[in-house]
């Protein structure tokens, strides 16, 4: 496992990222969430089989 976390300018930015790397028979998987400016995005994924599933999203722009 491997795990990372980052916080810049006062909180401004923030990054947790955490990856479980298993033998390939048993699979991996991926953590991500940033926070900037008070806009979260997250990533969570997993590889087994030979495929991957998981979900991503994002702060979306407002129309002005």
């Amino acid at each position: 496992m491997y795990a990372e976390r980052s916080n810049l300018g006062d909180g401004a930015f923030q990054q947790q990222t955490t990856l479980v790397l298993e033998p390939p028979a048993a699979g991996a998987a991926v953590d991500q969430v940033t926070t900037q400016q008070s806009q979260k995005a997250e990533t969570h994924l997993t590889y087994a089989g030979g495929r991957v599933k998981g979900t991503s999203a994002a702060p979306q722009p407002t129309a002005r």
